[in-house]
């Protein structure tokens, strides 16, 4: 017979919960899936993965830069005509593609191109010397900050240092340069150069074109009388002022 401490135990019983139909499941309901991000433009796609890089060189720097202003601003500006012309001129060759439409475009960008190459390269020879110019200024500034920190005091040693190797380089380089570059200006460089003499020449030039040998003949005699003349003024101006200076 068992014991009476184990008659007193209380015995647990599992009730069964009775659901009502409130808490039946319903029917399924398939959540709408999360909204993609637009995907970026064609020609910002090879940026769409830019990441921020340590600023230890330049090309770090200007990374970062495109990475900052990533998705500001305008978009990129559309294809040139040009480049659509030599797509099209592509395509046509591979397909064998009637060309009619682009003949007009394609004459206009390949006719005289000797003379376009010319032109071209004598202006960009011009804004390569404008931005060389731009260079040198934003240089000289940079340096003369760079001065003023330094005889400002305050600079540790491995700053003293570093700034004495960038002068002794910026100062090598200078003198090599020189001595290879130095030569004497030609006055008739700067007469080239003055544009507004040229100018005035040419027009000049353009006055007496056609005349006949007589008549340049003519005309050399007229300013060498011309030239004469007013030698002899000078020189008689000369002696007037000799002469007001030894009366006083």
């Amino acid at each position: 017979m068992p014991p009476a401490t184990d008659a007193l135990k209380p015995i647990m019983v599992k009730s069964r919960e009775i659901k009502s139909s409130s808490d039946r499941p319903g029917p399924t309901h398939t959540p709408d899936p999360p909204p993609k991000n637009p995907s970026p433009a064609p020609e910002t796609q090879k940026f769409a993965k830019a990441e921020m890089m340590l600023p230890t060189s330049s090309s770090a720097v200007v990374n970062n830069f495109i990475a900052r202003k990533m998705g500001e601003g305008p978009s990129a500006e559309p294809v040139s005509n040009t480049v659509k012309v030599l797509t099209r001129l592509s395509n046509a060759v591979s397909t064998g593609a009637d060309i009619s439409d682009i003949k007009t475009d394609i004459v206009r960008i390949i006719s005289n191109q000797p003379e376009k190459a010319d032109m071209f390269q004598g202006v960009l020879n011009c804004v390569d010397q404008e931005r060389t110019s731009d260079m040198v200024e934003i240089r000289a500034t940079v340096e003369k900050q760079l001065k003023r920190a330094v005889q400002s005091g305050g600079a540790t040693t491995p700053e003293c240092l570093a700034i004495w190797e960038i002068a002794n380089s910026v100062i090598e380089k200078n003198q090599a340069k020189s001595a290879k570059m130095n030569k004497p200006v030609d006055s008739a460089s700067l007469q080239k150069v003055d544009a507004s003499r040229i100018e005035t020449e040419h027009m000049i030039q353009q006055k007496w074109e056609g005349t006949t040998p007589q008549g340049r003949q003519i005309i050399r005699m007229k300013l060498f009388e011309l030239k004469r003349h007013v030698a002899v003024e000078i020189e008689q101006k000369e002696e007037e002022d000799k002469t007001v200076i030894d009366v006083e």
